[in-house]
């Protein structure tokens, strides 16, 4: 970055944990990130999100977020930054494939051969939800949302 002395005290400190563009034009975080790899920069004794200060959000009410239009979370270049809702910002994970699906995603309980199983049986007949959930050792309404594929709609 060029001529960091010459700039306010705050605005330097940012700069310099930036790095230079990158073959995509994306300015790096090269400081302290999140766990999911989003700069965090100190401002007045407390963290705050770098991509938020870089695109001048930190007034903004939480509801208006800041979006990676080049899907790079460690990225603070301004002009690869817009603003958005929550459900943009969900979007955009969508789309860049970053949204954790099936057994990635953590805290499932289910396998995809449970899914594909607990979908077949239940469509067979016979079976209520509540006994499928019981065998599976999840909730009624865990099963009614595979069912439905409002979850696992992947499989």
């Amino acid at each position: 970055m060029s001529s960091i002395a010459a700039l306010d005290p705050i605005e330097a400190r940012f700069l310099a944990k930036v790095a230079e563009p990158d073959e995509n034009g994306c300015h790096l975080w090269t400081a302290s990130t999140d766990k999911d790899g989003y700069g965090q920069f100190q401002l007045a004794g407390r963290k705050v999100k770098a991509h938020r200060y870089a695109a001048g959000m930190l007034d903004f009410p939480p509801e208006i977020q800041t979006r990676h239009i080049c899907h790079v979370p460690a990225c603070v270049n301004p002009e690869h930054l817009t603003f958005g809702s929550h459900a943009d910002n969900m979007a955009d994970r969508g789309a860049a494939g970053r949204q954790a699906k099936g057994v990635s995603q953590g805290l499932a309980k289910l396998t995809e051969e449970n899914v594909i199983e607990i979908r077949r049986r239940y469509a067979e007949g016979g079976v209520t939800q509540r006994k499928l959930a019981d065998e599976f050792g999840v909730s009624r309404r865990s099963v009614y949302r595979v069912v439905l594929r409002k979850t696992w709609a992947h499989v």
